[in-house]
């Protein structure tokens, strides 16, 4: 059984996670990884500025790994398990944001199954359960990771061999490692 605190850590690392998969780094989320502790489990040097060179090197790499034009690593459940984007994944994505009120966390116009979205899912329902761990919730959770989030190995494999930089590898095999350490918790 997790406590309260490991949680709401695992909530943090979740959320972080997910806004890093999301979306191209920003000014700001750089000089947070850059800080420590963060800069030690991302690989990044902690005199690292965060200026246009640096951001646009990262924009540069996120769009080879993840928009292409082509060989690229689409961060979609559906592409990963069926090889095209499937609305019925991403609206049960939507389904369970809606179950713990979090359908915020998702614009229309995003396909809910992206990686990023559902590790932000997932951050929530940590944050939910270390106020509240009942058996409903809880089952929710695992419900939950394992329709959404026991496909993310092979997504994370293939970016953390293809990336070029540090940072990428880092959040992939972060994401990774996370994701198994979480199915044993789930499995219990």
């Amino acid at each position: 059984m997790m406590t309260s605190d490991e949680h709401q850590s695992l909530a943090n690392v979740y959320a972080l996670l997910g806004q890093i998969w999301l979306s191209e780094i920003d000014a700001d989320t750089l000089r947070s990884i850059a800080a420590a502790p963060l800069n030690d489990a991302f690989g990044i040097d902690p005199d690292v500025v965060a200026n246009e060179e640096s951001l646009e090197s990262l924009a540069v790499e996120y769009c080879a790994l993840f928009i292409g034009p082509k060989d690229h690593f689409p961060p979609y459940q559906s592409v990963w398990q069926t090889g095209q984007l499937q609305s019925e994944t991403a609206a049960s994505v939507r389904e369970f944001a809606e179950a713990i009120d979090a359908g915020d966390l998702i614009d229309e116009a995003s396909m809910a199954d992206h990686v990023g979205h559902q590790l932000c899912v997932m951050g929530c329902i940590h944050a939910m359960l270390s106020e509240d761990k009942s058996d409903a919730l809880a089952q929710l959770g695992n419900a939950f990771f394992q329709r959404h989030l026991s496909w993310i190995q092979p997504l994370a494999q293939s970016v953390s061999r293809r990336s070029g930089l540090k940072l990428y590898r880092s959040m992939a095999t972060l994401t990774a490692d996370l994701v198994a350490s979480e199915q044993a918790f789930w499995a219990s």
